[in-house]
């Protein structure tokens, strides 16, 4: 049996793929003359507020081969936030991640692979790519992306020495300006292509320009005859505790009046959203352009003296003829629910103009056409959306494959005339992606545990519907990595997915053994791999972990396989929200078949909650 040392733990490699605990991380595929990890690029400039960047962290291990390595990336979170962090499978695709990888949201990306070929070469090449943005009313600096605890371990797992480390700097270049001039303006400042029924909104925005704003007071004022206010929403621009002016609102004759005036004694240039107004058009409204005037505006600076030379710019708004042409889109599942990835259809039907129209469709972001009813050549795929050339159909369907992720997506699409005139397609417009009940397995490394003693525990049985690569459980007495062959309750299994979509373990590959005997488990000093079994109930860890409340003291968990980290640390004796995702075991949630890690300081028995 071959063994891989990481950190003092040992980790037992058997024909299936055995994780390595506290991963030191990843491999690379060339050699050099003196090994190094470096960021690139070394200078990223020009950046301001709302700018999104990427590094990537380059290793190269030199004429030494490369079986593990781990690091940190130190950046500015009072600057900087991290949007993604993507493994570029350094050591392939079966490395071991290193539990806890990922970016704790407080400025430390921490990052290990293991290699576990049994085979090992000189390495050179991208480990990982982090994408940042920067956090609005970030000030204009250089600020420094550094690189530390790094270790690369060779093929004898020992650390590689000379390694020379290189981070590098971000510079925010402009931190953004403030215009001299005063202004209140309707946005936008047109809306077209209205028709009776339909609504729209338009924000009023307000720039104190280099004047400290108090108070501020307006008028707008639209046809009532043809516009009638179906909401009024108030952005908080002076504050949550400012005061509204009595009497602010819809008059419904069509005047909206809206006062606010800041109490907190202290005022500064205020540049942003005022009120957001919810219109729609009513029934038997005439085409025409009707305008949303701006009136009786008045900004008052910290002494409440009136501010001079405001810019006040009113709005339009257009009802166009009423549609000729129409369509009408049929979600086909009854009910509008699918699986992630699952294959659906919808149907089009076309009224009144047939000959010579073309429908253009705009499917859910992360959705992906597949084929329809109308010939090949008279479909036009760009991204996400599909124009179908009709040359004389009245109706079609077509096929689509839904997103991964859970929720309400929303189709949208219009269908244009021979001259091009544009017409909303009506019907249904959403449909909801929803996983089965059962344990979910993402893409990646997921860290589940069953319930309860099954009726058929065994992993051929339980997995039997699920692509998956590896199957591990931590053995806190040995400290190995064992392969499995049947699931018991209050173990924490890691299981690898390639699929890029989510797959699940049905409720049904879960039945409980009947009648069932309450779990318990030997848990031993250091870190174990745990379960949770209740099946639908989300309780605290200071109530799961009762049993052994003398001798925990942290819980971490639970898995994210798509932002690869940790959700929570829970520390035990501790209560509330402590920093960050750490937290007293009060608030530490475990569900239904998640894995946890706790460590323990010396042997007890876990019971079953």
């Amino acid at each position: 049996m071959n063994e891989i040392k990481f950190g003092g733990w040992v980790t037992s490699v058997t024909t299936l793929l055995i994780l390595a605990a506290c991963v030191l991380c990843m491999g690379i595929g060339s050699a050099a003359a003196q090994p190094s990890v470096s960021i690139n690029p070394s200078d990223t400039t020009g950046l301001a507020p709302g700018d999104t960047f990427s590094v990537t962290v380059e290793v190269d291990s030199g004429a030494d081969d490369l079986r593990a390595l781990t690091m940190d990336l130190n950046y500015d979170s009072s600057v900087l936030m991290v949007n993604s962090i993507t493994d570029h499978d350094l050591l392939g695709s079966s490395a071991l991640v290193e539990p806890g990888s990922g970016d704790d949201g407080a400025g430390t990306i921490s990052y290990g692979l293991a290699s576990t070929t049994g085979t090992y070469a000189p390495v050179a090449g991208d480990f990982i790519t982090v994408e940042f943005e920067v956090k609005s009313g970030a000030a204009a600096d250089t600020y420094n992306l550094d690189l530390n605890n790094v270790v690369l371990k060779d093929e004898t797992n020992t650390a590689i020495a000379g390694v020379s480390v290189n981070g590098g700097t971000a510079t925010i270049a402009n931190g953004g300006t403030t215009p001299d001039g005063a202004a209140v303006s309707v946005m936008p400042a047109s809306t077209t292509g209205l028709a009776p029924g339909d609504t729209f909104s338009v924000t009023v925005e307000v720039d104190s320009g280099a004047d400290d704003l108090r108070a501020l007071t307006m008028d707008l004022n639209y046809d009532s005859s043809v516009l009638m206010v179906n909401s009024i929403t108030d952005h908080d621009l002076l504050g949550s505790s400012a005061l509204v002016e009595p009497g602010s609102g819809d008059d419904g004759a069509g005047t909206i009046s809206y006062g606010l005036a800041s109490t907190t004694g202290t005022y500064a240039p205020v540049a942003g959203d005022f009120i957001t107004v919810e219109f729609e058009v009513k029934s038997g409204a005439a085409a025409d352009t009707y305008n949303l005037s701006l009136n009786n505006v008045v900004l008052k600076d910290e002494t409440n003296t009136a501010i001079a030379g405001v810019s006040v710019n009113g709005g339009t708004a257009t009802v166009e003829d009423q549609v000729t042409v129409n369509a009408t889109r049929d979600i086909m599942p009854d009910p509008a629910e699918v699986g992630p990835c699952d294959e659906f259809n919808v149907s089009i039907e076309v009224m009144n103009d047939g000959v010579g129209s073309q429908v253009v469709e705009t499917i859910p972001e992360g959705f992906e056409y597949v084929s329809s009813t109308l010939n090949v050549t008279n479909v036009i795929v760009a991204g996400n959306e599909v124009t179908f050339i009709l040359n004389g159909d009245t109706s079609f369907e077509y096929t689509v494959s839904a997103s991964n992720e859970e929720g309400t997506y929303a189709f949208d699409g219009v269908v244009e005339d021979t001259e091009m005139n544009e017409y909303p397609v009506g019907g249904d417009t959403t449909i909801d992606v929803v996983l089965p009940e059962g344990i979910a397995i993402q893409s990646g490394w997921n860290f589940i545990s069953v319930p309860s003693e099954l009726n058929n525990s065994s992993v051929g049985y339980v997995l039997a519907d699920v692509n998956y690569d590896a199957l591990v459980y931590y053995n806190a007495s040995a400290g190995t990595w064992d392969t499995v062959t049947d699931f018991e309750p209050l173990k924490g299994y890691w299981i690898k997915s390639s699929e890029e979509c989510t797959q699940v373990i049905a409720e049904d590959m879960l039945e409980p053994e009947v009648p069932a005997v309450p779990a318990t488990m030997t848990v031993y000093e250091g870190w174990n791999a745990i379960g949770y079994t209740d099946s639908t109930d989300t309780l605290s860890a200071e109530l799961v972990l009762v049993s052994i409340d003398d001798s925990y003291t942290t819980v971490k968990g639970p898995y994210n396989p798509a932002t690869m980290s940790y959700e929570q640390i829970g520390h035990n004796g501790e209560t509330g929200v402590i920093s960050g995702i750490h937290v007293g075991t009060d608030v530490y949630d475990m569900g239904p078949y998640e894995g946890h890690w706790v460590y323990v300081t010396g042997e007890d028995t876990l019971s079953g909650f």
